[in-house]
């Protein structure tokens, strides 16, 4: 492992004991402050924040990032990580703005209900909504309503795979193409994977399981809208952009989703990065191999949307 995730492990692991003593609000604040600490902020030529009206009248905060340049621009949704339970539009800010920048796409981030407070499905009904206004908007922020794709990372990746079912099941709204980055795609944890795992201090099978409980009951865990790879067929979803790292636990699922897809018809490009772990895009590092791993994801990401 390179030296800078063994580093930035370390510092986590300080982190994760450090808030076992606060409350869900203050360890929440704690590591957004922690995973933000060498956050760059690119320029993008206009951030908007806005309120939308969720399903159950909740309001749904949304940040809009747009590029330089006439448009209209392709739209990407994009569902932040943090265990359905941790992370906002903050956290995912510095990667929406490259995201923007170097694919071209306005992105819209998506603040979703968090866990265990709003518990399955509220989170996944949060970013359907979000997609429908958009959908139903795009030329209102100078968007494509013709080309509009899903993103998300870790727990945000597990929502983007679970509003594709959603969207063929309620038939709409149409998605174009949809990027999971290490996604979280089944409640069966596989112990032997995460014990065998060089980054086990980072992504812990007791914090997996931990993010489980409090997201949804072990019923509930089982439904395809909670663990999209227990779904029945895989036939007539988007095309998939599927990111896993060598050193991730949840790496197998994620190339088993792709799998799946591939053997349903489904056009897929998937992509295991040697070296990197879990939430690589967004962990406080400085490691070129990272870089160019995004580099790399964009110009797929650029090809589909």
């Amino acid at each position: 492992m390179d030296p800078a995730f063994v580093s930035f492990i370390q510092s986590f692991a300080k982190m994760v004991t450090q808030s076992m003593h606060m409350s869900l609000p203050e360890s929440r604040a704690l590591s957004t402050e922690f995973f933000l600490q060498e956050a760059v902020y690119e320029s993008v030529a206009d951030v908007v924040d806005r309120t939308i009206q969720g399903p159950e009248k909740n309001a749904i905060n949304l940040r809009i990032f747009t590029p330089e340049g006439k448009g209209p621009f392709p739209v990407l949704l994009f569902f932040h990580s943090g265990g359905w339970a941790f992370g906002s539009i903050e956290d995912a800010d510095p990667l929406c703005r490259k995201l923007t920048n170097h694919a071209r796409c306005i992105v819209v981030a998506v603040d979703y209900r968090l866990a265990p407070e709003n518990r399955f499905p509220k989170g996944l009904e949060d970013c359907y909504a979000a997609l429908q206004w958009a959908a139903n908007h795009a030329s209102e922020f100078n968007g494509n309503p013709q080309r509009i794709s899903i993103a998300g990372e870790s727990a945000g990746g597990n929502l983007a795979a679970a509003v594709t079912l959603m969207c063929r099941s309620r038939k709409g709204p149409k998605i174009n193409s949809q990027l999971l980055l290490y996604p979280v795609l089944t409640c069966d944890l596989n112990e032997k994977e995460f014990k065998n795992s060089a980054d086990q201090q980072f992504m812990t099978l007791d914090a997996m399981r931990m993010f489980w409980t409090m997201y949804a009951s072990p019923e509930e865990a089982k439904q395809p809208y909670a663990s999209p790879l227990k779904a029945d067929n895989f036939k007539d979803l988007p095309p998939a952009l599927i990111i896993s790292a060598e050193l991730d636990p949840l790496r197998r699922e994620a190339e088993e989703y792709a799998e799946n897809l591939r053997k349903a018809g489904v056009k897929v490009f998937t992509k295991r990065f040697t070296g990197m772990i879990h939430s690589f895009l967004s962990v406080p590092v400085t490691l070129k191999a990272r870089d160019d791993a995004f580099t790399e994801i964009v110009t797929q990401l650029k090809k589909s949307l």
